[in-house]
């Protein structure tokens, strides 16, 4: 029920980083991933397809190790190659690390020419940037607290320094996504890499107009995924695919409104963060956070009756299985001690 203690939203949005949608790199479908090999005596131009299609075959099913591995048997034939640089850079973001990003974003900065502009190599390039900056950010967090060991003689010029390298990071992935936007307007990845940054860099308003930009694009999707839906004679596999897509797409702008709905709430305009609580309800009615929040906001905004109500619906989509020692339960019964000690007091007045 409470909000958790405020970082620099790095949980916003999940990122956009489901490789076999976002690279968007055309193969032939197989049943399985073949082997390439001197000994099947293949030429240069053969291995490569067949590497390219084991590679997104690999991501496709989720193994990114393999599914690099193939990127860099294909590198080692075509060193310039997008489409493996792509999949190899891609994959090592996939992972995460703090290396991994570092080598994401050298394998990036290998993509040259005309190739560069392509809105899926400056959106994978910013994501890349923007993770790099977050840790730089945890950095300073852990050398201010202490939990974080440093050289340094002054820790707190330490962290304010780190701090200022994170920040520079998320201005140039801001720029990345700029560019992917520039490149391909409209692009959902871009779109939420600004989202993310430019609530980072500090500028809520910007990012709560690029979230909107970003529910734009996402409802776009969904209507041409209800489109395709209403043709009768589409395949089982290809109805259970845009059902898929369908569920995606209500996550995704799920998602993108509970950040408007905190970036509203801190700017303290309490009405229209219940609006997009309304908004998410009716995309996702048995959302519990969604009626949750509602409640806490409603308290804040005196509406003490309709705030029982929410959290009251919040404790039966709890029901049977809530535990009446989990933190969230608790304080969802206090917050309803609370509305009925305001709800009765005036009239005891």
């Amino acid at each position: 029920m409470t909000q958790s203690t405020r970082r620099p939203f790095t949980k916003l949005i999940a990122c956009t980083l489901a490789l076999g949608a976002a690279l968007s790199l055309s193969a032939c479908s197989s049943s399985g991933p073949r082997k390439a090999g001197d000994d099947l005596g293949l030429t240069k131009k053969q291995k490569e397809g067949l590497f390219l299609e084991n590679a997104i075959r690999y991501v496709s099913l989720g193994d990114f190790d393999r599914a690099q591995d193939q990127a860099r048997k294909g590198l080692e034939i075509s060193p310039g190659n997008k489409r493996f640089l792509m999949i190899f850079g891609r994959c090592n973001l996939q992972r995460g690390g703090a290396q991994d990003i570092l080598v994401a974003i050298d394998t990036f900065k290998r993509i040259d020419g005309d190739d560069r502009n392509d809105f899926r190599v400056q959106a994978s390039w910013g994501a890349a940037v923007e993770r790099l900056g977050m840790f730089y950010y945890e950095a300073a967090r852990g050398v201010e607290s202490g939990e974080r060991t440093t050289k340094a003689k002054d820790p707190k010029q330490r962290a304010e320094e780190l701090r200022a390298d994170a920040i520079k990071h998320w201005e140039e992935a801001y720029e990345h996504f700029t560019l992917s936007l520039t490149a391909r307007s409209g692009e959902p990845e871009a779109i939420n890499g600004l989202v993310r940054t430019s609530a980072l860099l500090g500028r809520p308003e910007e990012s709560i107009e690029h979230s909107r930009e970003l529910i734009k694009a996402i409802q776009a999707s969904q209507r041409l995924v209800n489109s395709e839906l209403d043709v009768t004679d589409i395949t089982a596999k290809e109805e259970r695919r845009l059902f898929k897509s369908r569920v995606s797409n209500t996550d995704f702008e799920v998602k993108a409104r509970l950040h408007i709905t905190s970036l509203l709430r801190t700017n303290g305009q309490l009405a229209e963060a219940i609006e997009e609580l309304d908004a998410i309800a009716a995309l996702d009615p048995y959302l519990a956070q969604a009626h949750s929040q509602k409640a806490q906001l409603l308290f804040e905004s005196g509406d003490f009756v309709k705030a029982r109500a929410s959290v009251t619906r919040f404790l039966e989509m709890q029901a049977p299985t809530s535990d009446v020692n989990d933190p969230d339960i608790r304080q969802a019964f206090e917050l309803i001690e609370r509305c009925d000690r305001q709800i009765v007091q005036p009239r005891n007045g």
